[in-house]
């Protein structure tokens, strides 16, 4: 190795090994001065319930969670005639109940009303459950997440 590359080497094993200024030692803030007791703090206004003082209210739980059977009920107005297709089986019109085998799977449901768009909904069949059917007229279709015009041919 040559005399240029030894002290390459070198520098570059002082540069590493060079100390480093000790870093300052921040200090703990000094403690608050004592009140006395003579002294009347103000009480806080009188402010709006936050969602941290309400008290959380669960789902009522099942009357019966071991049974075979679980209940949906579909609810719409009956003046809208709302009829409710599982596949190509017509389970009647809205409000409803379908009675189904716990832990059957998922049931897709069209609801086809005159006059408004056609819904297609989910409902599972874990639990009973209550689904209230939203229907909407094609005038607000345009406002809908995911909605998209029909091309016309």
């Amino acid at each position: 190795m040559n005399k240029a590359a030894r002290l390459l080497a070198l520098a570059l094993v002082a540069s590493c090994h060079k100390q480093s200024a000790p870093k300052p030692v921040a200090q703990a803030p000094a403690p608050p001065p004592k009140v006395s007791a003579a002294v009347a703090v103000p009480a806080p206004a009188a402010a709006a319930p936050s969602v941290a003082d309400e008290e959380l209210v669960g789902e009522a739980p099942e009357s019966d969670p071991t049974s075979e059977t679980v209940t949906i009920k579909l609810v719409a107005d009956p003046n809208r005639k709302a009829r409710v297709f599982w596949g190509r089986k017509d389970l009647g019109l809205a409000p409803l109940e379908v009675t189904r085998p716990r832990g059957s799977g998922p049931l897709d449901l069209v609801v086809v009303t005159p006059g408004f768009l056609t819904l297609h909904t989910r409902v599972f069949t874990d639990r009973d459950d209550k689904l209230a059917l939203r229907l909407y007229a094609p005038s607000e279709a345009p406002s809908l997440l995911g909605y998209r015009a029909e091309p016309s041919p």
